[in-house]
This record gives structure tokens, sequence and C-alpha cells, in this order.
């Protein structure tokens, strides 16, 4: 009995051994473990070797990255954006249907939207199968062939930045659940319809289509392919509760069968000899290894031997090298193996403007390459190059172990050479500071540097335009802007000396320069005083302290004048002075404040109208005394003047309009305290335009408030007469923005002024004025006034021998002139002249 039931026991436990047994090589076609001792071509496309050494990774395309840390070691990384993916067995197919296929994959992204990322794909463009990640982040499995075709899709979406094993199963015996998807080692889905399933005969890829897109975005190992379909023991199996099991390992090492083939190592960067390395060596059957501290390596295959071996490499002296693959080496040569401690990807951006920049080469030391460079440990100047750029020098630090991206940063295509000049010597200044900025809306920059050389020389960009701040020593402080045109562009900018003036002296009459007589100049200011004169109309003081000054001007016949100025610190100025002939009037102007009182140092600003620059000029500056009192020196009755009051001086209390002056007393009536000159202030942001249109016969005022706080804008019109101005028209449209048009008659002779004017509320501000013209006929400019002369004579010789008829006679040709407008007298003036002569020749008449 007992032995009955021990017998039963054995048996028991055999059958449960059967049953716990899993053999995962039986059915295994190909397996993949990305590791970097299977793998070679590091920073290339990299190769791979099949564990069975059946369908080896043939080549890659866009440089997959390998070497990345792994499930169980290693994987390779796959990039969507840069389409990268893996050929197996020179895009041949297995010679076996695939039934099972299982890998580990780690997800970086996830997959874009409106795509799909494969994992494996085969398809000879009639049948195909593929195992693939959806948009939804869900395995797939698809396939097409002679029996059936379909599409199958997980439930479980997967996590970026997650390890997952994912595995599919056809089995078409299972009838109704022919499809399966395994999610770490459970089953996910099984559906029916896998018909009668044919392998693809080409285009065998990792992590893309036959048309190489839709490529994986993350990482991948440990990929297995069986022709037959595993059950949910051996799935769970190959999932190792989450550590993954490898069905095969590396054949055993056999005992070698020679020697003479030896092998060294260098550094790749230096050539420098590595003493402590290791070495694997294989044909796919047979492994070797070896590890040496003395430099060499003397292996046991003969030198003579014309076999291929894929041999692999790596050292971990003086911090660590990077493992290196020799694929299918010819063994008849000794190898001098070049490895590396650091891979450093370079890319490069632009000063200013941060924008890519993608370079010719990189070079450091005498290794070049146009993105990655190998290198060893250490500290190095890597020079960018690139057609149209300067050559660009930055240094970097690497460890031994890195595998690194790098940017070159402030790349530039232009240096600006800049020098300074004195303006009126033309001698270079030799010590000065320089901020250099960009003008641009978007990009902001700025540099700053100084010399004591006379040159400064900036990177830039071509074609943008920047500005420099000078400061020079002993100099004025100046901006310049200009336009960078050119990869090696030259500016010299010219300054004045510090705290200078330039002066002209004019005659206020024709506006010429007074340079046939000598002009007397008193500067004074409460730390300065001197005395200048000049005969050429021009005169330069420089070095002068910051301070308010007064200058007193005057040549002989010429009345003396006075002008007042505030000079800044480190400025130059340019003034024109204006010198008035003795023929002018002496005008007495006082100014009152709020309250009728006098008000003493008050500043008033003469400025007069020119017609051909058609604005009024600065011709005086008087200053009030103690009663109040200024006295102008100006032209009466024929010169329109403007004034401007302003007390302290800058500070504007009163802007008069156009005017002319008949009398020898003049007033003006400001307020003190009170923020008066607002309306001028804000006058000054009104952009405006009065111009005439001959075609039209009408004047046309336009103005616009950019703070939108004017009220309304008026034209008035006025016809000019040797008597009056008659007011022809005054036109008023509200509003911030606006235009008006007046028309006038075109008359022969007839004379127009149109004044524009806006208003801030109540308060009107003078703006511009205009005039028209209309000339007479070209005869009666050349020879009305002559006739009338002519005729006048003619009368008063009569009077010799008629005395009466002479007086009659004698003033008709005036009235005929004025009334056809051959001259310009008013025809009431022509009427009683003649009607005066009328009457003393009555009365001659009655003697």
């Amino acid at each position: 009995m007992n032995k009955k039931i021990l017998l039963w026991l054995l048996v028991f436990i055999a059958l449960i051994s059967c049953v716990s047994a899993v053999n995962l090589t039986n059915g295994l076609v190909a397996y993949y473990t990305f590791d970097t001792s299977y793998s070679a071509n590091p920073g290339g496309n990299p190769t791979m070797i099949d564990l069975l050494n059946n369908y080896n990774v043939t080549s890659s395309v866009n440089t997959p990255t390998w070497n990345q840390t792994g499930k169980i070691n290693q994987s390779w990384d796959y990039e969507f954006d840069n389409t990268e993916y893996s050929i197996i067995n020179n895009d041949n197919a297995f010679n076996s249907e695939i039934n099972t296929m299982c890998a580990w994959i780690k997800m970086d992204n996830g997959c874009p939207s409106a795509s799909d990322c494969q994992i494996w794909n085969g398809d000879d463009n009639r049948t195909y199968i593929y195992f693939r990640i959806n948009d939804q982040e869900k395995p797939e499995i698809g396939y097409s062939s002679t029996g059936a075709n379909g599409l199958r899709v997980g439930t479980f979406a997967l996590n970026s930045g997650e390890w997952y094993h994912v595995c599919y199963v056809i089995d078409v015996s299972d009838v109704g659940k022919e499809l399966k998807i395994y999610i770490n080692g459970s089953l996910d889905i099984e559906a029916g319809d896998a018909g009668d399933y044919d392998n693809p005969s080409g285009k065998n890829r990792l992590s893309a289509t036959q048309l190489g897109t839709k490529t994986f975005d993350g990482l991948i190992e440990e990929i297995g392919f069986w022709n037959r379909p595993l059950n949910a023991t051996e799935i769970n199996d190959s999932f190792n509760n989450g550590s993954g099991k490898r069905p095969i390992s590396a054949p055993p090492v056999p005992p070698p069968p020679g020697s003479n083939f030896s092998i060294t190592a260098k550094d790749y960067y230096d050539n420098s000899n590595i003493n402590t390395f290791n070495v694997s060596i294989t044909n796919g059957i047979t492994n070797y290894t070896f590890n040496t501290t003395s430099g060499q390596i003397n292996t046991t295959i003969p030198s003579n031997s014309t076999s291929l071996w894929n041999i692999t490499i790596d050292s971990n002296q003086s911090g660590g090298y990077y493992t290196r693959q020799y694929l299918n080496y010819n063994v008849s040569n000794n190898l001098e193996a070049k490895i590396w401690q650091v891979i450093v990807t370079f890319n490069s951006t632009e000063m200013i403007t941060n924008n890519s920049v993608v370079a010719d080469n990189y070079t450091v030391g005498s290794k070049t390459n146009t993105t990655t460079l190998y290198l060893k440990a250490g500290t190095y100047n890597v020079t960018f190059k690139k057609t149209g750029y300067y050559d660009k020098i930055q240094q970097f630090t690497f460890s031994a172990l890195d595998n690194v991206t790098r940017t070159i940063t402030n790349v530039y295509n232009s240096k600006v050479n800049i020098t300074v000049n004195n303006i009126l010597t033309n001698a270079s200044i030799n010590n000065f500071t320089i901020n250099f900025s960009i003008n641009h809306s978007i990009y902001n920059y700025n540099s700053f540097s100084s010399t004591t050389n006379g040159y400064i020389i900036f990177n830039a960009l071509k074609d943008y335009n920047y500005t420099i701040n000078i400061d020079p020593t002993g100099h004025i402080v100046q901006n310049e802007s200009f336009l960078v045109n050119d990869t090696q562009f030259n500016f010299t900018a010219y300054v004045y000396t510090t705290n200078s003036i330039s002066f002209k002296f004019y005659d206020e009459k024709n506006n010429s320069l007074i340079n046939w007589k000598t002009i007397s100049i008193e500067l004074i200011s409460d730390l300065y005083s001197n005395n200048y004169s000049t005969s050429n109309g021009t005169l330069y003081v420089d070095l002068l302290s910051p301070s308010l000054y007064t200058m007193r001007y005057s040549a002989v016949g010429y009345t003396e004048r006075f002008y007042y100025f505030n000079l800044q610190n480190r400025t130059h100025t340019n003034i024109s002075l204006y010198l008035a002939p003795i023929s002018f009037s002496n005008i007495t102007a006082t100014v009152y404040d709020q309250f009728s009182d006098e008000v003493e140092s008050a500043y008033i600003k003469v400025l007069r109208y020119d017609l051909v620059s058609n604005s009024y000029i600065l011709q005086e500056i008087g200053k009030t005394n103690f009663e109040g009192e200024a006295i102008l020196t100006l032209q009466k009755n024929t010169e329109y003047y403007k004034f401007i009051v302003e007390y302290p001086l800058g500070t504007v209390k009163k802007v008069t309009t156009p005017t002319y002056i008949y009398n020898d007393d003049i007033s003006f009536q400001i307020i003190i305290g009170q923020g008066v000159a607002e309306n001028f202030y804000n006058s000054l942001d009104v952009s405006y335009s009065l111009v005439f249109n001959n075609a039209t016969n009408n004047f046309k005022y336009t103005w616009s408030d950019a703070n939108g706080i004017a009220s309304k804008g008026c034209l008035k019109v006025y016809r000019l007469t040797a008597s009056q101005n008659i007011l022809e028209s005054n036109t008023c449209t509200n509003g911030a923005v606006g235009s008006i048009v007046t028309g006038v008659t075109n008359i022969s002779g007839y004379s127009y002024k149109a004044d524009a004017y806006v208003y801030f509320n109540n308060d009107e501000y003078y703006l511009t004025s205009s005039y028209h013209i209309y000339q007479a006929a070209d005869i009666v400019k050349q020879y009305g006034v002559f006739l009338i002369v002519i005729l006048t004579l003619i009368f008063l010789g009569i009077g010799y021998w008629m005395k009466t008829f002479a007086l009659i006679l004698t003033p008709m040709p005036l009235l005929i002139g004025s009334v056809i407008r051959i001259i310009q007298v008013p025809i009431w003036i022509s009427l009683g002249v003649t009607l005066t002569c009328w009457i003393v020749a009555i009365l001659l008449s009655k003697k």
C-alpha cells in the first residue's frame, strides 16, 4: 500500500515538473539583446548580432542611439522625429512564420496623434504582419495574407516613461481566439479571424514600416521571434515578474585553437596608449574573452587566418571608455583599436536672435565633424565654422563617459570697428567708452566696452540697425545710429569738445551771414565772463561751465541784442543769432501777471515768419527789468511776428498768435503759478498740414492729435490788401482729428493768407499759416505801372496851357489802374484823389 502511494506521488511530481518546465528556446527563430557586447558602430548607424547568429541586424537608418539603460542590460533609443529604425537580415524575411513576438519597450512621449509607432514590421507588398503602438498608446497586431486580414487593438493604454513587456501570439488552432495580445505577462485581448496566416517574404524591420515611416519613439530591447505560439505560462515566464528573462545565452567558450593575432588600444582623440582594457571575440559560434593591464593582448587565433570575427573592446582606465565593436574583422591583420571616453554632439545659436545655425563643422584639436565628436575627458576649446560667419571658439569641460549635447552660443557674421574723431580737427580720440545696442522691436541686445587705443570692435549680425552711445574723454556724449550691411563694417563718429557752442550771426533783414564786418560778443554767467569778436560770422566756444548764460552782441550798423540760454553738461549746441539793422524800431514789451503787476525776469522770445521755409525763426530774446519791461528790436508794419513768454527760462507761460507790429509798445499778460503752458505742450503732439491746391483754388487744413484731447480745429482765411486784412472765412470742425477745405476767388492780383488753429477745450492755439498770391497778367506786370506814369506826366504837361483841364485828367490813370487792378491801390483811395482834383479844378474855373 505504501509503495503504491509513493509511486503515485512520484508520478504526480513528475507530471508537475513536466508542466512547470518552460523551454523558451523551442521554436526560437531570432533573439536580439540590444546589449553593447552584441552591437557595433557607435555614433554611426549601429548593427547587432542575433544570439542565434541567424538574422543579424545588418544596418540602421538615421543613427538610433545605443548603450542606453535597458530592462536587463542595454537598450537602443529610437527617435520618431528623426525617423530612426533598423534593418534585419539585409531587409530579407525570416525563413519561417512568426507566430509569437515579444519585446520590452519604454515610450518617450507616446505615439504622435494620427500616427502609429512600429515595433516590428514584415511586409512584401502582398503579405504583411506588424506589431505596433497606436496614437492612443495601445498595442495593435495587424496582418494581411492570402487567407484573411485584419487588425486587433489591445485595451490597455501604455504610459510614457515606463517599461512594458508586450507580446502578440497567432494560434490558428485556437478557433475564435486566434489572435492574442499580452502586456506584462497577462492576457490583454484574444480575438478570432486570423485565417490562413502566411509569412511575409521581405522588408524585415525594427521600428519602421516597409516605407521607413511611423518609427517608434523610445527604448527597445530584448526582442524575440518564435515560429510557434507561446502559451500563457511561457509568456509569463518571459516576463519573469517584471525582471525579464532571456531564452538563450551566448555559447560556452571553447579552448583557443591557436595564437598570433594581437590587439592594442589607443585613445581615439590623442592616440595615447591605453594599457588596461578588455576584449571579447566571437565568430557566432566560438567566443573568447581577454583582458590586459600591459597595453597588448596576444590571442591564440592564427594570424594567417582569413576568418572574420566580431571584436568588442572596452576599458575602465582613467574613468572608463565607451565600448566599441569591430564587426567582421579579418584577423590576418593585428588590430589597433581606437576607443573614446566622451561622445558630444554640438549645435550653435546666433547672438541677439538666438536662432539655430547649422555649422559647416566643429573642430577640437585635430578632430573635425559636422555634429558629433569623440573625445578624451578634459577641457577643450571648440571652434565653430560656417561660411559667411566668423569662427567662434568656446570652451567646454567633459568627464569620462559623458554622452552629451553642447551649444556654441553667440555666433556672429559681422565685426563693427568704431573710431571717434574730433569734428573740428579730425584728430583721433584714443580714450572713449561705447554702449552698443540693437534697434529692433523684438530683440534686445547691448554691449559695453572702453578703450585707450582709439578703436573698439563689436561682434554683430548683418542687416540690423544699431545705436551707439559714445562717451569720449574731453568731448560731448553723443548717439549715432547705422545699418550694419557688411561682414567688416567700419564707422567713425565725429564729436565736438565738451560744453561747446557753435554760433552763427545773420542779418535779420535778408537772412545773410554777416561775414563782412566785425561782431562784438560778450558772454556772461555767474561763474564766467569773456569778450569775443568775429569777422566771418561764426564763433566756436568750448569747455564752458554748465550754467545760465547771457549773451550780448552787436556790430556797426546794427542794434545791440541779447540772447539767453542754459548750457547743459557734456553737450554741443548750434545757435543762430540775428542782428537787426538800425532802421528797425525799438519796441517796449511789458509783461504783467494775472493781477496786472509787472513781472521781472520774464523772457520774451521773438519769432519772425520766414516765407522761404514757411516757419517762424527765433530772432532775439528779451528779458524784463524790474518794471516788467524789455526793449525788442522789430520791423513795424511789414513783418509777421510770434512771441513766446517764458517764466523762468524754459517754462512757457504764453504763446501768441502771429501779428504785425504797428505800435511802439506791446504787452503780455501771463498767469504765474499755474500750468498755463499745458496747451503749448499739448500742441507738440498734434501733427498737421496746411497746403494750397492750385487746381481747385482752395486751402486744405488737416490735423490729428495723438493724445486725442484736441476739441476742434479752425481755419481762418484772409484777403490781404494794402491797408487791412479782410476775413474771408472762419471755419471750424469739432474733433481731435479732422480736415477743413476753404475755397478762394481766383482774381489776378489777389493775395490770401490762411491761419490754422487747434483748440484744447476753449483755448485757441495757433499752428501755422499759408499764403497764396494770384499774379497779374504778364503784360500788366511788365507795362501797367509804366503806362500809368506816362499818362500822368502827359496830363500834367497839359497844365502848362490849361490848368483846370489838367487837374481833371491827371488822376484818371490812377483811378483806371485801380479799377482794372493794374496797381495795388484800393479803389476808394484812387477815387478820393480823383474827386479832390476835380473839386480843385471847379474852384479854379470860377476865378
